[in-house]
């Protein structure tokens, strides 16, 4: 391949989603395969929040006494304790919906380590950071910081996903797709942005599989 992914490892993972669809029958045309590129640093802003059309959400996963402060200062927030936490962690369709449903989140410290092995596979996928809130600190300040860092972080980052074909095709037609995909839209890349890295691969409905190769 022309950019700096490994061939046979592209090949492996494909063979992984066609067999998954195959399991699953939804080997199908309509089962398609999409890759997803990260394009970080010098680029125009093109988030909406970088624009400044959308508010910037921030959530406070909370103890008992970050919850009450978070009620007085009207601040979007979530009560966690230890036995939430465990019910919570093999819900990974509820954990993917909060992560969705806000741009960071501010976790209280005294549960920070629970929650960080409750979100943290999903937070990672979705480019998505926990930040510890510690007690005595101005929790409005705080969010204020957090909206502003993650403000400049969307003018400095974009997404594309790319569909390169379906379950269908054979691995190696599907390389040969994603290749003419990268020739055609590397070079514009690489003039806007400074790094370029394909995030993952996976199909309309199966599994996600990192790669994070830089190309």
């Amino acid at each position: 391949m022309g950019s700096r992914i490994p061939e046979d490892s592209l090949i492996e993972y494909l063979n992984t989603l066609i067999q998954s669809a195959k399991l699953r029958e939804v080997h199908s045309k309509s089962e398609v395969i999409f890759v997803k590129f990260f394009l970080k640093g010098m680029g125009a802003p093109r988030h909406t929040q970088a624009n400044g059309d959308e508010p910037v959400m921030v959530c406070i996963i909370a103890d008992r006494a970050h919850c009450r402060e978070a009620v007085r200062f009207h601040v979007p927030h979530i009560y966690f304790n230890y036995e939430i936490l465990n019910h919570l962690q093999p819900n990974t369709s509820l954990i993917e919906q909060l992560v969705e449903s806000f741009d960071a989140f501010l976790v209280s410290d005294t549960i920070l380590e629970p929650v960080t092995r409750s979100f943290g596979p999903e937070l990672h996928e979705a480019r998505k950071h926990l930040y510890a809130l510690n007690h005595g600190v101005s929790m409005t300040k705080k969010v204020e910081e957090l909206k502003l860092k993650i403000q400049e972080d969307f003018k400095r980052e974009h997404f594309i996903t790319v569909e390169i074909g379906h379950v269908l095709m054979t691995p190696k037609k599907l390389v040969h797709n994603l290749n003419l995909v990268l020739s055609y839209m590397l070079p514009e890349f690489k003039l806007n942005w400074q790094n370029v890295t394909m995030e993952y691969i996976t199909t309309s409905t199966g599994p996600v599989i990192p790669t994070n190769w830089n190309i």
